[in-house]
């Protein structure tokens, strides 16, 4: 159920039902039924992966005890923040961070009971990955040996093509929609400022483009096109960035999420 939107702004009292036939990944009035799903399994391997690790833990050297240390007053729903592993999981793509092979080894067991026990069919053993070498999530290349995050040269032709077509005239509204929210998928790994996305939103804005169906070719726009030819140079150069910048800053979790 989504509100109508109110003559004045805002919302109104009048609700519109929709029933979705595809998935609605990353918009707002998208049920987020599979990330939820994707959320509880994640909290559930991080329960029992701790269970796990454990008495492994204690055996650590005094530097990482005291690292650890300084890190178990900070928690979330997959408990405290005092361990040597972490994961995330988007909808239907889960990636783990291990510290030692031994380790490892117990989080992808751990995991697959988790994975087997929920009734789930796992991706087939050619799309598994693992190693400090560089693995790919979300058509992101990652190496922890290296601290290095970067975009797969698939996907940067794939953005550098659909950009050429927004420059040659050649790309309706709806097309640009996709672009745009790609841009905005490849924006930290590229380490790219945030104005870099701003100004490529006229289009889809109230009264633009969009408002006329998303088969609406796209107008000339001089300002739009020239943030489009910088991120032609960035994909073409240098599609990376340390895995720090990659990350980005974060304030240390101070209550528990609620999704």
């Amino acid at each position: 159920l989504m509100p109508q939107r109110a003559a004045a702004g805002g919302a109104d009292d009048v609700l519109h039902a929709f029933t979705e036939h595809v998935m609605a990944m990353g918009m707002t009035p998208s049920s987020e039924i599979a990330q939820r799903f994707a959320n509880n399994l994640m909290q559930a391997l991080c329960h029992r992966m701790d269970a796990v690790d454990a008495p492994y833990l204690e055996q650590e050297d005094e530097t990482v005890q005291q690292w650890l240390d300084g890190r178990r007053h900070m928690r979330d729903d997959t408990g405290s923040a005092a361990k040597l592993y972490s994961c995330s999981m988007y909808t239907d793509d889960p990636y783990f961070c291990c510290v030692g092979v031994e380790r490892t080894i117990r989080l992808v067991t751990v995991w697959h009971e988790i994975a087997s026990r929920s009734g789930l069919m796992l991706a087939k053993a050619s799309k598994w990955q693992i190693g400090a070498g560089g693995i790919t999530w979300l058509g992101i290349n990652i190496s922890a040996q290296l601290g290095l995050a970067w975009v797969s040269p698939e996907k940067a032709l794939r953005a550098i093509e659909d950009i050429q077509c927004v420059l040659d005239g050649r790309c309706d509204v709806g097309e640009y929609r996709k672009l745009v929210g790609f841009l905005e998928h490849l924006l930290p790994v590229t380490d790219m400022p945030r104005h870099m996305m701003d100004h490529l939103y006229a289009p889809l804005q109230v009264g633009a483009e969009i408002d006329s169906g998303t088969s609406t070719p796209l107008r000339e726009d001089g300002r739009r096109d020239g943030y489009l030819r910088k991120w032609v140079h960035v994909l073409s150069n240098t599609p990376g960035a340390s895995l720090l910048a990659f990350a980005g800053a974060r304030a240390a979790p101070t209550h528990e999420r609620v999704w």
